[in-house]
């Protein structure tokens, strides 16, 4: 993952703004039951937020988009993907 930081002067507020990269990994096979992979590369930028309103809280959250190139051996493209957490 490639990304950028950030803090507020008070070490209250957290951001990182990123990206990580997904590879087509393992063998494919068409006519396999169940694959390692999904046979695609990935582009996945994602927000990830943290804030300390007192001592004893904390509120985080994430957000990411997955964008995915189609696959070669079965030429499907599936659609983006995206979550907050």
């Amino acid at each position: 993952m490639s990304g950028y930081g950030s803090v507020n002067p008070s070490h209250a507020f957290f951001a990182t703004l990123g990206t990580d990269v997904g590879l087509p990994t393992g063998s494919y096979n068409v006519n396999r039951i169940a694959n390692t992979g999904n046979n695609v590369y990935s582009f996945m930028p994602n927000l990830n937020l943290t804030w300390f309103p007192s001592p004893d809280w904390e509120l985080s959250t994430t957000a990411m988009c997955e964008f995915d190139s189609p696959n070669n051996a079965t030429h499907y493209y599936n659609g983006a993907v995206s979550f907050v957490d």
